[in-house]
C-alpha cells in the first residue's frame, strides 16, 4: 500500500539532488536511474551499490 507513495518520495529527493548537483532535469533519465540504482542495490553489501548503479547512466559525470 505504501509502495507507490515511497517510490515517489524517493524520486523527488532523486531528482532534487540531480538538479542540484548535477545538473539533470530530464525525469526520464532521473528515472532510469533510480530505478537501476535499486537493481544494483540487491547484490552489494550495505545496498552500496545503489549509489553506484544509479551513475551508471551519467556517464558524462563523476561518481562521487
Amino acid at each position: 500500500m505504501m509502495l507507490i507513495p515511497n517510490l515517489y518520495l524517493q524520486f523527488v529527493k532523486w531528482k532534487i539532488t540531480c538538479d542540484y548537483f548535477l545538473d539533470e532535469r530530464q525525469n526520464k533519465n532521473i528515472a532510469v536511474s533510480l530505478f537501476q540504482g535499486f537493481t544494483a542495490a540487491p547484490f552489494t553489501p550495505y545496498r552500496i551499490g545503489e549509489y553506484f548503479g544509479r551513475a551508471i547512466i551519467f556517464k558524462e559525470k563523476p561518481i562521487l
